[in-house]
């Protein structure tokens, strides 16, 4: 992240609540509502819409650099950057390195 912040990137994702990381798809955010992410297991998600920037997330990077009003820019830093909300639809494992089809 690195827009309005001034700083060269999040060294934690959980920082921003996340709990899953995906890699290699890089509209993710864009995903529309509704659609799904099916793992090998079939473990399933539905997408609820994007994760929009608010200033939770910001407050906790403010006092993890220390720095006051980064809270402030961190919403409009985030804007588009935080990925997507999603419900279980299949419970399953999900596991580093699975493949995921969009469907």
């Amino acid at each position: 992240m690195r827009r309005d912040s001034g700083r060269s990137s999040l060294r934690k994702p959980e920082w921003l609540g996340a709990n899953i990381i995906i890699s290699g798809f890089d509209k993710l955010t864009e995903l529309h509502q509704g659609a799904r992410l099916i793992f090998p297991d079939g473990t399933g998600l539905i997408c609820e819409g994007e994760n929009l920037p608010c200033i939770g997330p910001g407050r906790v990077i403010e006092k993890i650099y220390n720095e006051s009003g980064l809270s402030q820019k961190f919403v409009p830093a985030a804007k588009k950057l935080r990925g997507i909300v999603c419900s279980v639809e299949r419970e399953g494992r999900i596991s580093k390195g699975d493949t995921i089809a969009f469907l």
